[in-house]
């Protein structure tokens, strides 16, 4: 019984050891902050950039993709940085400035701004992040012990307190646990005022400009104003309020309130608000607000808001933001993108456009040609009650899906109807089931024996709901019904059809 007893508490014992273990390991694990390093046809190395970011910030760091959590973000292109505090929400706080020419000046540069973005937005996370400071050890004893005090020592100096003793060793100098962190300055206008939490003073209630410098204050391009009224050219340092000009307005130092510019707008810095432009625009820094532009906005940084013209939209991100022109482009998209074309890294949201290209989609890319990583192309063989002979190809990402494809069918005579047709849909996997719904447009053209176009082309319309099961990963077969509304070229008639369709699929 006592052996018993002794055993199961062993066993006991050895079971919570187990059981701690993976909690202890876990618990010894270093913290490190993590740092994502993009950098676009400049040849920095990733290591020694967080390396000195490291010994800046005085924490372990470690790099990471762009889109985890509570992070540092730097992106290296054409000659300068871009650094950003990402919160746990996702909201990027960033600056730029330009890069000194060297691969060690230029590492030094982003670790000093990276160091300046960090202790501005995320003082707690490096709190939480810094070493715990070592104990100093006890001071050493001395080589040779000190000569016992004699009676007439000790009653001379019992009342003017200890004195030095010849021949003793003096302890050493107290030793400081930290250092407080180096704060560089580093003047740059498009990172320096703007990005602040709080702003300098406005200099001027208003200001007029003919042409720069020809203006009120000829120094305005250092200072801000809360109203600036222009003719031909107008530099400002800031603009507090409101901005005019039926030519170019510049402001240096960012633009908070409005913009309206007959040509083009630049703005080096944060602008929060609404800029206008009657042919395009281009900034430096974020944007929390609209920028709206007639041909073209390019802006290095991110949108918190809405981009749009009428040909090109280009940012660095979209921070809850949306992109809206014929053609668009952004790295990192939180938000939407609706174009003709839309272009992006990782898309936590929408691309809706006729042509989708992106690394990674979290939402939906809907749009005749939509390419990801996470493309699948499969081939299709199908045969429908309107045209019996038909063959395309199946591109589907996530949840939508596009579809191109030709079909056939032998007339009366010597007569032929060839059928190209596009889809787009949505698709529905169920483990290995999957349900489609789709929408299609396709030319029925007829021809003869000598490939000559007849009276009997038209245009047609198709509606579809598919189901179907992936036999194998490799294999899939499928069947639908649906109606084709087929609109003839003559303009007299118009036929509605339903049909039924049994297909395979492979790849």
């Amino acid at each position: 019984m006592r052996r018993s007893l002794g055993g199961g508490l062993l066993s006991a014992a050895f079971a919570g050891w187990l059981m701690l273990m993976p909690v202890a390991a876990l618990a010894e694990q270093p913290r490190a902050l993590s740092v994502s390093f993009e950098s676009a046809g400049a040849t920095l190395s990733e290591a020694k950039t967080l390396e000195a970011i490291s010994t800046e910030l005085r924490v372990p760091v470690q790099p990471s993709a762009a889109d985890v959590g509570e992070s540092l973000r730097v992106r290296v292109e054409s000659g300068r940085a871009y650094v950003a505090y990402v919160d746990a929400k996702g909201k990027a706080t960033g600056r730029f400035i330009d890069l000194p020419d060297g691969e060690a000046a230029a590492i030094e540069t982003i670790a000093l701004l990276a160091g300046n973005v960090a202790r501005d937005e995320a003082q707690s996370l490096l709190a939480a992040l810094a070493p715990e400071p070592e104990t100093p050890p006890p001071p050493p004893p001395p080589l040779h012990p000190p000569p016992p005090p004699s009676k007439a020592a000790d009653a001379r100096d019992s009342s003017t307190g200890p004195r030095d003793v010849p021949g003793a060793i003096p302890p050493p100098p107290p030793l400081h646990a930290s250092v407080a962190p180096r704060s560089p300055s580093i003047v740059d206008p498009a990172i320096d005022s703007e990005s602040s939490r709080t702003r300098r003073p406005t200099d001027l209630p208003a200001h007029l400009t003919l042409a720069y410098p020809v203006a009120l204050d000829p120094d305005i391009d250092q200072k801000s104003t809360n109203v600036e009224l222009g003719l031909f050219y107008s530099r400002v340092g800031r603009i507090d309020g409101f901005g005019l000009n039926p030519f170019v307005l510049r402001s240096r130092d960012g633009l908070h309130g409005a913009s309206l510019t007959g040509l083009v707008d630049l703005v080096d810095g944060e602008s929060t608000g609404a800029l206008f432009a009657g042919i395009g625009g281009r900034a430096r820094g974020d944007l929390d607000g609209v920028e709206v532009s007639g041909l073209f906005r390019k802006r290095l940084g991110s949108v918190h808001g809405l981009q749009l013209s009428g040909i090109y939209n280009e940012a660095t991100e979209l921070d809850r933001g949306a992109q809206l022109a014929m053609v668009n482009s952004a790295g990192r998209v939180l938000g939407a993108q609706v174009g003709l074309v839309n272009v992006a890294g990782n898309v936590d949201g929408a691309q809706v456009g006729l042509v989708n290209v992106a690394d990674d989609v979290d939402g939906a890319s809907v749009g005749l040609l939509s390419v990801t990583d996470d493309l699948r192309v499969q081939a299709l063989v199908w045969s429908a009650a309107t045209t019996p002979i038909n063959t395309g190809i199946k591109l589907t990402n996530g949840w939508v899906y596009s579809a191109f494809g030709v079909g056939a069918q032998p007339e009366n005579g010597s007569a032929t109807l060839v059928s190209p047709q596009i889809f787009v849909g949505v698709h529905a996997p169920v483990r290995r089931f999957f349900f489609d719904a789709d929408f299609g447009f396709g030319w029925d053209i007829d021809v003869g024996s000598d490939f000559a176009s007849t009276d009997e082309s038209s245009q047609s319309l198709r509606v579809r709901a598919i189901a179907g099961v992936a036999v194998t990963d490799n294999f899939g077969v499928f069947a639908g019904a649906g109606v084709r509304y087929r609109i003839y070229d003559d303009g007299r008639r118009d036929d509605r059809d339903p049909e039924a369709l049994v297909g395979v699929q492979f790849f």
